[in-house]
């Protein structure tokens, strides 16, 4: 692209984002443990990009497992409210007891879960749900669209961005001060520079899609 050129794409942005983004949105201690991905779909959502970093970076490469959705609110049940019966997480999940029967057996198998007197609770030595997720949603022009769908991904991320090209940017009034009342990070973008010009409000959520995204992205400790 040659200096002057206006991205054509929004899909233009997101390799722009990746190379460069890294650093600058996780920092020098997160970014080595970090991966990207691109247009990963997490519930009803799907981000232009994403930043998963293991806060544990130096322990043993983790492992991946395939689990469920269900099994991932069972999850999310037990980390607010544990320990739970198994009807009291059914009655919180509204689902049926053989469902979540089966998600506790599947929990119990891989070491997830512990059971003591027909409670359960979560096994915090094998869980994996620490993790820093960094979710950005790139526009060329419509920004208000932007942060409308980045405030949906703090479900499940810690931060989310909205990142335009510099030419938008420059263009509107609004966007800067728009991202800053609404807790939403905005970069920068440009073919040779990239630029944090807002950061975002930091959350911690715990949600079924968090927990999701990290057995997808992180798996479990061995």
């Amino acid at each position: 692209m040659r200096k002057g050129v206006a991205f054509r794409l929004e899909s233009e942005l997101i390799p722009i984002l990746s190379r460069r983004g890294r650093l600058k949105l996780l920092g020098p201690k997160l970014a080595p443990h970090s991966m990207a991905f691109a247009h990963v779909q997490i519930g009803m959502t799907i981000p232009d990009l994403l930043f998963v970093a293991a806060k544990n970076g130096r322990s043993p490469p983790p492992r991946r497992i395939q689990l469920t959705a269900v099994d991932a609110w069972v999850v999310t049940a037990l980390k607010r409210s544990g320990p739970l019966r198994e009807e009291e997480i059914a009655d919180e999940l509204h689902s049926h007891p053989h469902r979540v029967g089966s998600a506790l057996k599947r929990l119990r198998r891989y070491g997830l879960v512990k059971a003591d007197d027909l409670s359960y609770e979560l096994n915090a030595r094998r869980l994996l749900l620490s993790a820093e997720i960094v979710a950005v949603e790139a526009k060329l022009l419509r920004w208000t669209d932007a942060i409308s769908q980045a405030l949906s991904y703090l479900s499940f991320a810690n931060r989310a961005y909205v990142a335009l090209p510099k030419r938008s940017i420059v263009a509107s009034r609004r966007v800067t001060q728009a991202c800053r009342e609404s807790g939403v990070g905005l970069i920068s973008v440009g073919p040779y520079r990239t630029e944090i010009l807002v950061r975002p409000k930091r959350r911690d959520p715990m949600s079924p899609e968090r927990v999701w995204l990290i057995w997808k992205t992180l798996g479990i400790r061995k």
